[in-house]
């Protein structure tokens, strides 16, 4: 599959997700209709900023670097994830109460080695 098709699809779900968190923020209080309400919205906030975050990734990368656009795809998806995780974890603290500046500071740490972990580029034959 080619660039332009992987954007597209992102795109779409995108969307998709951002329409299904607006509409839980509309249409569904998360915190009335019990733990299957705030499930709906915390999912469907993590999947929109972790499509938001890939596309940004891969235009940003593919404008400031001259390497093929297509190897972009990767990296930006997985820093999309861990933005997204980071998000939906210290809102996800801050809901149940538990959100202190120490938790922000060992969730960054950890999501910093997690990246560090993966992005990683030495191969070991």
């Amino acid at each position: 599959m080619t660039l332009r098709g992987s954007l597209i699809i992102f795109g779409v779900w995108t969307l998709l997700a951002w329409i299904a968190f607006i509409f839980a923020v509309v249409a569904i209080d998360p915190v009335a209709n019990g733990l299957w309400g705030e499930i709906f919205f915390f999912s469907a906030l993590f999947l929109a900023v972790t499509g938001t975050m890939t596309i940004l990734g891969v235009l940003g990368r593919s404008k400031s670097s001259p390497e093929l656009a297509s190897n972009h795809l990767a990296p930006a998806f997985r820093q999309g994830l861990l933005i997204s995780v980071a998000i939906v974890s210290v809102l996800v603290l801050q809901r149940l109460r538990f959100l202190q500046w120490w938790n922000i500071l060992l969730l960054g740490g950890i999501l910093v080695l997690i990246d560090l972990i993966f992005s990683d580029t030495k191969k070991v034959v």
